[in-house]
């Protein structure tokens, strides 16, 4: 078994698709509403998108990179996020 496989790294991966699927929904909605602050939101959903891409590459390639590292930055951005951007 490889450290991309197994029960973390699928928790991962749907937590993965959970913020992508939120992601979508939220901006749609930010758009409909003619939120002010669509752009640079989106802009954060997309950093966001691409460091966790990163991440997932380096799961499969640096040996040093866990899925424990993954699930802290998710969790950590996720909950900022959460609690800072989406709370204006």
């Amino acid at each position: 078994m490889t450290k991309t496989e197994g029960p973390q790294s699928e928790a991962l991966r749907e937590l993965y698709e959970y913020a992508r699927t939120h992601f979508s929904a939220e901006e749609a909605l930010l758009e409909q509403t003619k939120y002010p602050g669509l752009y640079r939101h989106r802009s954060q959903h997309q950093a966001f998108i691409d460091k966790s891409e990163e991440l997932k590459q380096s799961l499969q390639t640096a040996p040093n990179t866990t899925p424990v590292d993954m699930a802290e930055y998710l969790k950590n951005w996720l909950l900022r996020h959460i609690k800072m951007v989406d709370q204006q």
